[in-house]
């Protein structure tokens, strides 16, 4: 017979690791996207980040680089426009997520965590401010 004790802690294992997968993924993309150089030209164009993986991982020709980046450019609208509505939600989200995981970490781990957090916000804020000078 399952308590419910041990149905609270199966639930909070099992929210650990999905949370787990999801920082692990981020913080991969987030590697891949700050181990790639960029110029200003990037930072100023819509989808120009994208465009430039594309090429390097696909070997896009010169035309299907330039249609990729206009059909980026010709979306960045939209895609902003969802972001804006939704970026409020994700970030309330987020901090309940990093609130469960906090209870689940010794004090050390705690400040580490605490620390981490703080890195990726302001890597999160940096990207935002490049984002914005696009537009």
């Amino acid at each position: 017979m399952v308590t419910g004790k041990q149905a609270g802690a199966a639930t909070l294992l099992i929210a650990t690791f999905a949370v787990g997968a999801v920082v692990g993924r981020v913080s991969a993309r987030w590697a891949d996207a700050a181990a790639a150089p960029r110029t200003r030209t990037e930072n100023r164009v819509p989808g120009a980040r994208l465009t430039a993986t594309l090429q390097r991982e696909l070997s896009l020709s010169t035309a299907q680089r330039d249609t990729v980046q206009a059909i980026l450019i010709r979306w960045d609208p939209a895609m902003r426009a969802i972001w804006d509505d939704m970026r409020p939600k994700f970030d309330s989200l987020r901090v309940l997520v990093r609130a469960d995981i906090r209870q689940v970490l010794t004090d050390d781990q705690k400040a580490a965590f605490q620390r981490w957090s703080a890195r990726q916000d302001s890597v999160a804020r940096n990207r935002s401010r490049e984002a914005n000078r696009g537009r």
